[in-house]
C-alpha cells in the first residue's frame, strides 16, 4: 500500500463510522417496534435511508480514483453529480422521516402496555367479599368534638 492510499483510507474512517451509526440506530428502532409501532417504523426507515445515502457516498469515494486514473473526467463528473444529488435527497428524506417519528403522536391505545402485563392477570380493585375501605379522618372526630388544629 502506498502512502497516498493509506491517507485516503484514513479520510474514509468518519464515513464508515457514520454508516455503522446509522445501521445501529436502525436496529435499535427495530427493537422498539413493539412499544411504539408507528414511530419506530418511521425512525427505522429514516435511519435506513440515511445509511443508504452514506453507503452511496462511501462507494463513490472508493471508486473515484479508478475514474480519475482512467482519464474519463466527464464521466466522473456526471456520476459524481448524480450520486451527490441522490445522496442529498436520501439524507433529506431520512431526516424528514426521523422528524415525523419524533413528532408523531401515538394513539392512546398504541402506547399503552399490553393488557395483563404482570403475569397475564387483571387484579380487581377489591377482593371478593372485601368491604370498601373507608378513609379515616385525621384527627378522628366524635360527635360534639371540635377540631383544635394541633
Amino acid at each position: 500500500m502506498v502512502y497516498g492510499e493509506s491517507v485516503r483510507f484514513v479520510y474514509l474512517i468518519p464515513s464508515i463510522l457514520l454508516l455503522l451509526g446509522y445501521i445501529t440506530a436502525a436496529i435499535v428502532a427495530l427493537t422498539a417496534r413493539n412499544r411504539y409501532p408507528r414511530s419506530a417504523t418511521l425512525g427505522m426507515a429514516g435511519f435506513a435511508l440515511m445509511a443508504l445515502g452514506s453507503l452511496i457516498s462511501l462507494i463513490m469515494s472508493l471508486t473515484s480514483s479508478a475514474f480519475i486514473s482512467g482519464g474519463n473526467y466527464q464521466l466522473y463528473s456526471t456520476i459524481s453529480l448524480v450520486t451527490s444529488i441522490l445522496t442529498v435527497l436520501l439524507q433529506l428524506c431520512g431526516v424528514g422521516l426521523l422528524l415525523m417519528a419524533l413528532l408523531k403522536k401515538e394513539s392512546p391505545d398504541q402506547g399503552a402496555p399490553p393488557a395483563g402485563l404482570y403475569g397475564g392477570q387483571q387484579y380487581p380493585a377489591q377482593y371478593p367479599g372485601q368491604q370498601p375501605q373507608q378513609w379515616q379522618q385525621y384527627p378522628p372526630q366524635y360527635p360534639g368534638q371540635q377540631y383544635r388544629g394541633y
